[in-house]
């Protein structure tokens, strides 16, 4: 994984090798092995680069390709390496001393855009085309790389990160509240260029956008809505579900140094994943680290609706693959403001879902000691192998009519325990205008209550104007346009591992959304593809369990009450702050603090959800604008 920035002049702009160095400071931690640079006309490009593959050794970013016409810096993963080698017709042997961001900028002096509908893999990348006088930025579908940019008055910026950008005196810096809102929403948005910072957009992952000395133009190289449902056997369906799997897993294995590991819960996603590295690494002689993450010893292990414990599921899961390793991670205290502000400091957006940091920091600890250098996850599996449950119950009734509907919602109601409310609004909820909409869905409890009353409206007026309740699977797939969560640069700069999702391959979610609603949605949430496919791998436990899994259920121990007071203080002395947040709100809710039963619903929604919501806000808002801190 490398990361990139790079600058563009109009007329007597200036794109010079001072403002590139400065943006690479911002950058280093995130690849801190090499630093380069290099100038094609008015292009001026720079590179912070780590070594993740063993052919990133021969990396010579930036590129100035032989034609002298453009200038290349990629953040890329290439993993179908073998077929754009052979449809560039390059010798196998000059191949192997070609990294992954030579072989795409090969690949781009061919095709140019007509080939990212070839390749396969993790990737963000800048061109700058010196005849057409036009920078050129892209990220590839379901990506874990980031992209942002800054357009001024005679010159156009990018960079992996924003706090890059920051550091050019001509790219202002303050926060945008409506993006901020957006992602404080936790709602998907499908369209969105904006970031959390004014002035500065996001490239979206399957689009490249072009900018010119006479504006910006935004197109889209992938769009899922236009993948055609084929009706297969299910049986064929099932192997083929397999193969792709298989085929993402094992390029996802392919590294210079260290060890493979996986995030292994007890859902169906991460065991399909682990299952398919085990076996793929067993041919090789490998062993495979799973982590699972788990509360304390004692902590109740459901409280009939939730699983907060995992970890026998997950055993069961290994069981039977002698090149596992299982390694049950347990909670243990840890300084949640302390974790937040590193965080901030790494990511682009307040964290969402900070409840959960602690597990995942307890994870990559762990698996940085054991010499891990790729984790294994599955977090857009819900787009890909494990497409259906509740949210596919509209395309039944669109794609096979109100009877087969009725079949599956009746079925799932008495044998699942789900309340009709629930089926109904993910049926048809999606025909209800956005703010009946999100009062059906979320009820008219007392929304984000921490924030002050103009940050709050902003907030429910984003959630209301959300995509999220869109109707089905088929359309729930734009919230994988969605930046990955923080784990991604955490892991990376403080750790040195890797994050790779092969469920978001996209030739793997091309499949399974060509896939028919009736076989892949069942009643009480079955998954009649994913169940023929992994039936010989993920054990009838895992994938017949009706609980939804509950990692990070015991937040309310791990964390200090008192430790978060405090931080809710420091970040008071912040102006800024103090605007966006009704901190006095905070401290009564400290005084009653749960002590045995913080994962019920209504203690979860108060603390772990709003409380910690707003504290990584405080925490975002303290680390990048400290100058508004009171002197």
């Amino acid at each position: 994984m490398s990361a990139i920035a790079g600058m563009v002049g109009w007329d007597d702009g200036v794109a010079d090798k001072s403002s590139i160095i400065a943006m690479l400071d911002a950058l280093a931690v995130f690849g801190p092995a090499r630093q380069s640079s290099a100038q094609l006309g008015r292009g001026h490009f720079g590179l912070a680069h780590s070594v993740h593959v063993a052919e990133d050794q021969f990396d010579q970013q930036p590129l100035v390709e032989p034609s002298g016409r453009v200038l290349v810096a990629a953040d890329a993963r290439i993993d179908n390496r073998d077929e754009i080698v052979a449809a560039l017709a390059i010798q196998p042997q000059s191949a192997a001393a070609l990294s992954d961001a030579m072989l795409f900028a090969a690949a781009w002096e061919r095709w140019e855009e007509a080939g990212l509908a070839r390749i396969l893999g993790d990737m963000a990348f800048a061109v700058w085309d010196n005849d057409q006088r036009e920078l050129i930025l892209g990220r590839t579908p379901a990506t874990s790389r980031s992209l942002f940019y800054h357009i001024g008055r005679d010159f156009a910026a990018f960079a992996s990160m924003p706090t890059a950008l920051h550091r050019l005196e001509a790219v202002p810096k303050r926060l945008n509240l409506n993006e901020v809102a957006r992602r404080l929403s936790g709602s998907a948005f499908f369209g969105t260029t904006t970031s959390c910072f004014a002035d500065i957009d996001s490239v979206e992952p399957g689009t490249i956008v072009r900018i010119r000395s006479d504006g910006r133009r935004i197109s889209r190289f992938w769009d899922p809505a236009t993948i055609a449902v084929v009706r297969r056997n299910p049986v064929d369906a099932a192997d083929e579900l397999r193969a792709e799997l298989d085929r993402s897993v094992e390029a996802c294995l392919r590294r210079s140094i260290g060890m493979v590991a996986s995030q292994l819960s007890g859902g169906r996603d991460s065991a399909a994943v682990t299952a398919a590295a085990a076996l793929a690494l067993g041919r090789r002689g490998e062993q495979l680290t799973a982590y699972t993450a788990a509360p304390r010893t004692g902590f109740p292990s459901t409280d009939g609706r939730y699983l907060m414990d995992e970890s026998s599921l997950a055993a069961s899961v290994v069981a039977d693959l002698p090149n596992v390793r299982h390694i049950v991670s347990r909670s243990r205290p840890v300084a949640i403001c302390a974790l937040l502000d590193q965080a901030s400091r790494l990511h682009f957006a307040p964290m969402g879902g900070p409840a959960n940091m602690a597990y995942w920091q307890r994870i990559l600890g762990e698996a940085h000691a054991d010499g891990t250098s790729v984790l294994l996850t599955g977090t857009n599996g819900n787009f890909s192998i494990s497409l259906g449950g509740l949210g596919a119950l509209s395309d039944v009734a669109r794609e096979n009519g109100l009877a087969r509907w009725w079949s599956i919602a009746r079925r799932t109601a008495g044998e699942g325990d789900v309340p009709w409310r629930t089926i109904l609004n993910q049926s048809f909820g999606h025909h209800l205008p956005p703010r009946l909409r999100q009062f059906v869905r979320k009820g008219d409890d007392d929304a984000f209550p921490l924030f002050a009353p103009a940050m709050r409206d902003r907030i429910l007026a984003a959630t209301s104007s959300s995509t999220g309740g869109a109707s089905g699977f088929r359309s729930s797939i734009h919230q994988i346009y969605r930046p990955l969560a923080y784990a991604d640069k955490i892991a990376l700069a403080q750790h040195g591992i890797e994050l790779r999702d092969p469920t978001a391959d996209r030739r793997l979610i091309e499949f399974c959304l060509s896939l028919p609603a009736d076989q892949i949605v069942g009643s009480q949430g079955r998954r009649p593809v994913y169940d023929l496919a992994f039936a010989d791998r993920v054990p009838a436990a895992v994938r017949t369990n009706p609980l939804k899994g509950f990692q990070g259920a015991d937040w309310f121990e791990v964390y200090d009450p008192d430790e978060i007071g405090a931080g809710f203080r420091r970040y008071a002395a912040n102006r800024l702050v103090r605007e966006l947040l009704d901190i006095e709100r905070v401290f009564p809710l400290l005084d009653a603090w749960p002590q045995s039963n913080g994962y019920e619903i209504a203690a979860y929604r108060r603390y772990a959800s709003h409380m910690m919501l707003a504290l990584a806000l405080a925490s975002f808002v303290d680390v990048h604008f400290p100058e508004q801190r009171d002197r």
